[in-house]
Parts: C-alpha cells; sequence; structure tokens
C-alpha cells in the first residue's frame, strides 16, 4: 500500500506531501491544478522514469518546477508498505544531469543508494510489478482508460501475450524448431561419419602390429635382464674400485704429509746449526726453564726502565704546564700593577668631571635666564611696534623719535642675548662631550678597584707555582739518573743471546716432534696395503662392463622406438574403435534428443493456450461481476473477452447477441467496458499489489453512469483492490472516496503554484 507521496519543486508543486490510506483516496481540482503530476510523481519515484519521458514527448528537465522562479532539481519520495515493513524511496532530479541520487530505505536504515538502476530493481522486486505492467494495467494516463481498445487487434493480442510472458513460450516453441532441425542435420551427419570409419577400419593389420609388438617386447625384456647383469656386477666392482680409490688417496696423502714433514725438519737442521754457530759457549746444560726465568729478568729491567721514562715524561709535561702558569700569572700581573697605576687617576677625574658638571649647570641657568628675557624683550618689542601714545613700558607720552629710541634699544639687547644664547649652546656642547668621555673614563676606573686584592692573590699563586716547579725539577733530575744507571745494551745483548738459546731448546723440540710425526704417517702408510696392479685390473673390467651397457643401451633404445612407432599405428586403430563408439552413443542421444523437443514442441504448444484461456476465463469471470455494478443501464446484460486470435471485448444485450465494444457502442458504454476490464486485468495480472490508479474515469460518462461508478468505488472495489488513487475534475465523485481527500488549485496568489487542501483533515 503507497503511505505518503511527497514533492519539492516537481511540476507545479513548490513542497506537497499527500497522506494515504487503504480504499479510495482522492485528488479532486480543476484542470491544470497538478492533480496528474502527483501520479507522474508516483511512477517515477517508483520506476525512476514516465511513460512521456520513455517516448521522448518530455525530457526529465520538464518535471523540474519552472514558476515563479527556475528551480535547479527537484525531489520525489514515495512511502509504501509491504507485510507491515514500511519502505522509502527517494529521488533527486537535477537540471541538466538527470536523476542524480536514487536512494531505498527500509524501517528508516539505508538498504540501497546512489544507483539509480539498483534501487528501481529492488522497488520492483519489492512490489513484484515492473514499470511496464504498472504504467499499462495499474495506472493509465488522464483520458486513456480505454487505451486497451484503440489498439489494432494484432497489437492488443501481442500486448495481452507480452504482460502473460506468452510470448516467450512462442519463443521457445520457435527456437525448439530451429534446434530440432540442427540436431536432425547433425544426426545423419554423424550417421555418414560412422559409416565412413567402419569402411577405414583393417582388422588384420591390427593383429599384425600386435603380434610385432609382441616380439619386439619379448627382446627388450632379454636384453634388459643381459644389461641388469652387467649392471649388477659393474656396481660390485664400483664399490670395490671405490675402497681401493679411497686407499689410494689415503696413501697420496701420507705421502705428501712425510714429505712434507721432512722437508720442515730439515729446514729446523739448518736453522738450529746457524744459531749455534752465532753462540760462543756450549749450550748443553741450559734448560728453556732456566732461559726463561732470565729472560723474565731482562723484561723486568725494561719495563722499570718504560716506567722511570714515562714517569719522567709526565713531570716534563707538569713542568711545562707550571712554566706556562707562571708566564700566564706574570703577564696577569703586569695588566694589574698597570691598572694600579690607572685607578690612581680615579680621584682626580672625579674632580674635574665635578667641575665640568657645575660648569654646566652654570651655563644651563645662565641660558634658561636669558632665554626668558629676550621672550619678555621680544614682547616689549612688538608692543612697542603696536603702540600709537603710551609708552606700553613707562606708560609715559610716547612720540615717534621716543619709540624708535625704545625699539633700537630692545633690538640690540634682543641681538646681545641671542649672541650670548649661542655661545652658551657651543660651550655647553663642547662641556658635553667631556662630560661623557670623563664619565667614561670614569667607569673604566671604577672597574679597577680591588686590583691590589687581585694582585696579591696572584702574587701568592706565582710564589706556589715556582715552588712546584723546584720540586718538580729536582725529581726529574733523580729519575734521569736511575735510567742513566741501566744499561741498555749490554742487557740487549744478553736477551738476543738468551732468545738464540731459547730458540734452539725450542726447535730441537720440534725437530723431535717432527720425526715422531713421521714415523707414525710411515707406520698408517704401511697398515694400508695398497696394490696398484689390481686397482688397474679392476678399472679396466669396469670400462669394459660400461661399455657392453652402453651397446645394450643402443639396442633396447633402438628396438623402444621400433615398439613405439608400431604402437603408435595400432592406437590408431584404438582411437578409430572410441571414435565408433562416440559415435554410435551420440546418433542414439541425438535421436532421444530429437524425440524429447518434439515431445517439448507439443507441450510448450498446449501450455500456451491453457495460459491463455485461465487467463481469458479469471478475467472474465472478474469482469462479469464488475460490469454488473458499474453498468447502471439494462441494455447490456455481460461482458466478456473473447480468446479468439484478435482479444475482442465484447457485451451481451438483452436479446444475447454479442456486440464488439469498440465498433458498435456509445462512447459513455466503452468508457465503462474499459474501466471493467482494467479492474480484471488489474485483479489477475498485479494480484500481490490491489492498487489501482485512475486519473479522469468520468470521460464521456453521463450523470447516472459516474453515480453509478462512485457507488461502484465507493462500496464494490474493496472486493478486488485495497486501494485506489482517484484523480478526478468532477465533485460528483468526492462522495466515492473512503481514504483521504485532498483538493488542489492553482493559485494565482502565487504565481500558478499548487495549492493543497484536506477539507476532513480535522474531522
Amino acid at each position: 500500500m503507497i503511505d505518503a507521496i511527497e514533492l519539492k519543486n516537481w511540476r507545479s508543486h513548490e513542497k506537497t506531501r499527500l497522506s494515504l490510506q487503504s480504499g479510495v483516496n482522492g485528488l479532486v481540482g480543476d484542470m491544470g491544478a497538478g492533480k496528474s503530476s502527483v501520479l507522474e510523481a508516483l511512477t517515477y519515484g517508483l520506476y525512476g522514469t514516465l511513460p512521456a519521458v520513455k517516448s521522448r514527448k518530455i525530457n526529465l528537465d520538464d518535471l523540474i518546477r519552472r514558476h515563479p522562479t527556475e528551480q535547479d532539481q527537484a525531489t520525489v519520495a514515495v512511502e509504501f508498505t509491504i507485510e507491515q515493513t514500511q519502505y522509502r524511496v527517494e529521488r533527486t532530479l537535477v537540471r541538466g544531469k538527470g536523476t542524480d541520487k536514487s536512494t531505498l530505505r527500509e524501517d528508516g536504515t539505508l538498504i540501497v543508494g546512489d544507483q539509480t538502476s539498483e534501487v528501481t530493481e529492488a522497488v520492483t522486486e519489492l512490489l513484484g510489478i515492473g514499470f511496464d505492467l504498472f504504467t499499462t494495467i495499474v495506472y493509465a494516463e488522464q483520458n486513456q482508460m480505454d487505451f486497451f481498445l484503440d489498439l489494432a487487434p494484432s497489437d492488443r493480442r501481442e500486448m495481452i501475450d507480452d504482460l502473460l510472458h506468452l510470448d516467450r513460450f512462442e519463443d521457445a516453441r520457435s527456437n525448439l524448431v530451429t534446434l530440432r532441425n540442427t540436431i536432425k542435420q547433425e544426426y545423419s551427419a554423424k550417421k555418414q561419419q560412422l559409416s565412413d570409419e567402419k569402411d577405414a577400419y583393417d582388422q588384420e593389420e591390427k593383429q599384425t602390429l600386435q603380434e610385432e609388438i609382441e616380439t619386439i617386447e619379448s627382446t627388450i625384456e632379454e636384453k634388459n635382464e643381459q644389461r641388469q647383469e652387467y649392471k649388477k656386477r659393474t656396481e660390485e666392482i664400483k664399490e670395490r674400485l671405490d675402497e681401493l680409490e679411497t686407499k689410494k688417496e689415503q696413501v697420496e696423502h701420507l705421502d705428501k704429509q712425510i714429505t712434507r714433514l721432512s722437508g720442515t725438519r730439515e729446514s729446523i737442521d739448518n736453522q738450529i746449526e746457524q744459531l749455534q754457530d752465532e753462540i760462543d759457549h756450549d749450550i748443553e746444560t741450559e734448560t728453556l726453564e732456566t732461559i726463561e726465568e732470565r729472560l723474565q729478568d731482562i723484561e723486568k729491567k725494561f719495563e722499570t726502565l718504560e716506567e722511570l721514562k714515562e714517569r719522567k715524561q709526565q713531570i716534563e709535561k707538569d713542568l711545562a704546564s707550571l712554566q706556562q702558569k707562571r708566564d700566564t700569572l706574570d703577564d696577569e700581573l703586569e695588566k694589574l700593577e698597570s691598572r694600579k697605576e690607572k685607578l690612581e687617576e680615579l680621584d682626580t677625574v672625579k674632580d674635574k668631571l665635578e667641575t665640568l658638571e657645575e660648569q654646566y649647570e652654570s651655563l644651563k641657568e645662565e641660558k634658561q635666564r636669558r632665554s626668558t628675557e629676550r621672550d619678555q624683550l621680544e614682547e616689549q618689542h612688538a608692543s612697542l611696534q603696536e603702540a600709537e601714545q603710551t609708552c606700553p613700558v613707562c606708560e609715559q607720552q610716547l612720540d615717534d623719535e621716543h619709540q624708535q629710541e625704545l625699539l633700537d634699544r630692545t633690538s640690540e639687547k634682543i641681538d646681545q642675548h641671542n649672541k650670548r644664547l649661542s655661545t652658551i649652546k657651543e660651550n655647553m656642547a663642547e662641556l658635553e662631550d667631556d662630560i661623557e668621555d670623563l664619565s667614561d673614563k670614569r667607569d673604566t676606573l671604577l672597574q679597577y678597584q680591588g686590583v691590589e686584592d687581585k694582585i696579591e692573590k696572584k702574587t701568592k699563586t706565582k710564589a706556589s707555582a715556582l715552588d712546584e716547579i723546584e720540586a718538580k725539577t729536582d725529581k726529574r733530575d733523580e729519575i734521569q739518573q736511575q735510567i742513566d744507571a741501566i744499561d741498555v745494551e749490554v742487557l740487549e745483548e744478553k736477551q738476543n743471546e738468551l732468545e738464540k738459546i731459547q730458540s734452539i731448546i725450542e726447535k730441537k723440540d720440534k725437530r723431535q716432534t717432527l720425526s715422531e710425526q713421521i714415523e707414525e704417517f710411515q707406520e698408517k702408510r704401511d697398515e694400508l696395503s695398497f696394490d696398484q696392479e689390481t686397482f688397474e685390473q679392476l678399472q679396466e673390467e669396469y670400462n669394459t662392463l660400461k661399455s657392453n651397457i652402453e651397446v645394450l643401451n643402443s639396442e633396447i633404445e633402438s628396438k623402444d622406438e621400433l615398439r613405439t612407432e608400431k604402437q603408435q599405428r595400432l592406437d590408431t586403430f584404438k582411437e578409430q574403435e572410441e571414435r565408433i563408439d562416440s559415435l554410435e552413443e551420440t546418433i542414439e542421444t541425438l535421436s532421444d534428443q530429437r524425440d524429447f523437443l518434439a515431445e517439448l514442441e507439443t507441450a510448450l504448444k498446449t501450455t500456451q493456450e491453457q495460459m491463455r484461456e485461465e487467463f481469458v476465463t479469471t478475467t472474465n469471470d472478474v469482469m462479469s461481476t464488475v460490469w454488473d455494478t458499474v453498468y447502471p443501464y439494462e441494455d447490456y446484460r455481460s461482458i466478456r473477452l473473447d480468446a479468439g486470435k484478435d482479444y475482442r471485448l465484447l457485451l451481451e444485450d438483452v436479446r444475447g447477441n454479442e456486440i464488439p465494444v469498440e465498433g458498435e457502442v456509445s462512447g459513455g458504454e466503452r468508457h465503462t467496458a474499459a474501466f471493467a476490464l482494467r479492474i480484471a486485468l488489474a485483479t489477475v495480472l498485479t494480484p500481490a499489489t490491489r492498487l489501482l490508479i485512475l486519473d479522469e474515469p468520468t470521460h464521456n460518462l453521463d450523470t447516472r453512469a459516474i453515480e453509478q461508478l462512485g457507488e461502484t468505488l465507493r462500496n464494490t472495489i474493496e472486493g478486488y483492490m485495497d486501494q485506489v488513487l482517484l484523480i478526478t475534475h468532477d465533485e460528483q465523485l468526492e462522495s466515492a472516496v473512503t481514504g483521504n481527500l485532498y483538493r488542489l488549485q492553482n493559485d494565482e496568489t502565487t504565481n500558478g503554484l499548487t495549492v493543497v487542501e484536506n477539507p476532513y483533515a480535522d474531522a
């Protein structure tokens, strides 16, 4: 059921929300009030397009509001309920871009978004009805109630078959005929191919090939057995050769070791002889232990000597550091003495600075005084210039001569003051420079205060450094005496002689060890008992066997190639047999398929006819019931849809004659028949939706027929439809509304925008 429709900037609607209920919901208003726009919005909201858009009568931009101001986008939302689950589909239309965004929500949760096609597919699956069926059966556009009757007979049949999907059966039957002919052609081709294969099959050649292959395999087996015997003997010889080879390698290794050790021993003998020639006394009584002890004593003396040298070197470093420190102290003391002498000038600088500052202040006071007097004289001078009869100074009678005399005297005094002020400024500037220089000098000298204490401390530090230099010098001289007492040359000669004796003793020990190793290697060599002649005989036998095996390998390979060649030829016979078996199976399968397709073609045709007959029967049952409720006259007592070739809609008159609706009845009767047919089609083809949309259904109906239509909608339609959306300009049909009623009008005060009223909202 449709719960609500929302429109924003759609056609003439600025912002409209229509809540709907079960039963008949009415939208009433004059032509152009925006009623049909609501149904267009419903269709667009559910399916993302309109019949007029699909047929290119309008484009999507035409649906976006243009008055009173052009809008850039429009939004449509449709809320509907299926089995107590609420859904909301919303689409946004942008000028120049088409549908920009589509969403589908289930109980407020987004389940499909952004992709318009995906949202449309989801809505179609939920409603169980597609766009074509919706716009053909559920929703009839304005003045299109009898659209079905305006179709040509062939088009009418095609439309009904499309709605019932019977066209798929026709397509299937056509495809079956094509497939059956294809299978028939393939059946004939396979039969001919089977005959050709059997003609090409030679049983005698196959038997000959099998016998030849068996003979070859017997020969290969004999040669394999002989090769195996050769290999076994070869492995036995190889094992013995490996043992002898190992012994041979060991003997050769021992010989190399004996030769190497003998050479080393001879070299040691030469070294011992040379060392003994360099020593001028007998060393037979010497032992390695006593020699090492004497060498250690000499080494200790050398270590003592190195320690003394290191101590002396460290003392000399300390002396150099102390002497540098002493020199630094001398420089610092010299600077401090210089500062001490300069510090004596501090009192003189202070006195001179004080005198200059007093002079500066005196000049400053005089400058102030003279500036004041000059300013007063300038005021008097100005007053004299402006005076006419009385002197502003002495208040006596003033004539021109006396006035000029006073002016000259005042000007002279002003000049005197200006000259003196100029001199004072120059003197003050000179004093400022002198004061600044003396202030800097005073500040520098003040830094030298406490220099006598620093001189005293530096003098003590210098004395301490001199004492330490003297002590270090004495210690250095003492160490030098100890160094001089050690005779390095004698120690080195003694050490050299002892090292030679030590080397002779060690080399004799090493020579003894080498002799023992040579004797041990000689004993091991004798124990190996390697026989070179036996080794060479086995090698010759081994090579002969290997050569025989290679000959057998070549013969076996040749036989094997021959067997492979004949086996390949034999395999072609097996392939022929497999092809013959496969062709026989394929022919049998094709025969079964041909029979099955013939049966299936008959079944499809029967099913198609049964579905069409069942559809017509059900539709006629519904139409017959509806006709009795919507037709207010007695001229025609029943209506039915003819299941013949053209799907004609027939009315039966009181005499039992059947009259075609599309040619021989009035416009009102034709319209009523089309209405009954639409209810029947909606009932039969969209049973899950149970929704009917009627846009201006009173076209061509007289007053009585309109009253009967209203009565049907009010009392009877609920037996077929759960919800009806009624669009009408006829106020007579307001009484048919059992759900929500809305009045729509085009309000001139709002520049043509649609205004929606719900007259019973508060009832």
